[in-house]
């Protein structure tokens, strides 16, 4: 019967390089996990775009609906803001405390796209924008995207999450 030590054989492999190298890593992890963290416990995922994916911020909660991008500064370059719903409705949206122009699509159950508004300015505001007919979601984008990307009424999306 051969016998050997687990632990002799480990040790002997494992230097104080290794050592040193797997705590920085830990490190980093935790230093990932607590400060880089979606804030308010926000979700995000992508959706197909035209030929583009953008990463987009989900918002579910009444709070977050209400906030929406209202107060930002800016929206970056292939990303968004995308509001679910668990139920069909014509869902307005308003600029209010808006600071740039976005697009607003709005997209039925079976992720097809069935209202477009373009370039909506802040200062539109108190104007509302709604559908024509009931969506599941809205998607606001920067300005421009729709054209940029050659998005049509009746277009599939996908959300990957």
């Amino acid at each position: 019967m051969v016998y050997f030590d687990v632990m002799a054989i480990l040790s002997k492999m494992i230097t104080q390089k290794h050592i040193f190298f797997i705590g920085i890593l830990l490190c980093f992890g935790i230093f990932g996990f607590i400060v880089m963290r979606p804030v308010n416990g926000a979700v995000y995922g992508d959706i197909m775009l035209g030929e583009s994916v953008y990463q987009v911020e989900v918002v579910r909660t009444v709070e977050d609906k209400t906030q929406g991008l209202s107060g930002r500064k800016k929206l970056a370059p292939y990303t968004g803001m995308l509001f679910e719903y668990d139920y069909d409705g014509r869902f307005g949206v308003w600029m209010k405390d808006m600071l740039f122009p976005i697009d607003i699509l709005w997209i039925n159950q079976e992720l097809i796209i069935v209202h477009i508004e373009e370039n909506v300015f802040p200062d539109s505001y108190p104007r509302s924008y709604s559908p024509s007919t009931d969506a599941r979601y809205f998607l606001e984008v920067n300005a421009g995207v729709v054209k940029k990307e050659k998005i049509l009424l009746g277009d599939e999306i996908k959300i990957i999450y």
